[in-house]
């Protein structure tokens, strides 16, 4: 299978699997997501680039002839987590377009999806990328969906960075 390739580090055979499973029609998005979760776990630029590779054949798929392919939002925050994971200085960027990606294609996120990338983003010492953080919050806060609503856990690095940046009164408001 695509996994034990992968967990083995066979990666040119993984990537043939992947193939003749497409091929032969086998693919899903299910399928896709397992191999994200493992790119999304190794740590390293090569892997996070390989998830966000996976992800844009995700988005040819469906827009050529495999609309059940296209990325729901586990897709995405798998490969958002594969960069914080690398957590270097282009990090916070491709988390962020991969966040405004949710927004584009009118997804809606999931809890994981801002555990992840709200925390991250608001540690960065930016202060673009923590007012995008408090964006998110904002965007939890305004969810219909009862499972998706801020914890303390959100409010807190969200709070913290934007004194850190001088912006008490803001930080202020987000309590």
């Amino acid at each position: 299978t695509v996994r034990a390739c992968l967990t083995s580090g066979d990666y040119d055979r993984a990537d043939a699997v992947l193939a003749r499973l497409e091929k032969a029609g086998f693919l899903s998005v299910r399928t896709f997501n397992k191999i994200l979760n493992h790119w999304s776990t190794q740590g390293t630029v090569e892997s996070a680039e390989r998830a966000e590779h996976i992800l844009q054949q995700m988005k040819q798929l469906a827009q050529t002839d495999r609309p059940e392919l296209k990325p729901d939002a586990y897709a995405y925050t798998y490969c958002a987590a594969a960069w914080v994971q690398v957590d270097n200085s282009q990090s916070c960027e491709r988390v962020w377009k991969l966040c405004e990606q949710v927004q584009e294609e009118n997804l809606e996120p999931n809890k994981y999806y801002f555990k992840l990338t709200i925390p991250f983003l608001a540690k960065s010492n930016d202060r673009d990328m923590i007012f995008r953080a408090e964006s998110l919050l904002q965007d939890m806060e305004s969810s219909k969906n009862p499972n998706i609503q801020p914890l303390r856990m959100h409010y807190g690095p969200v709070v913290s960075a934007l004194c850190l940046v001088g912006e008490g009164a803001r930080a202020a408001a987000v309590l």
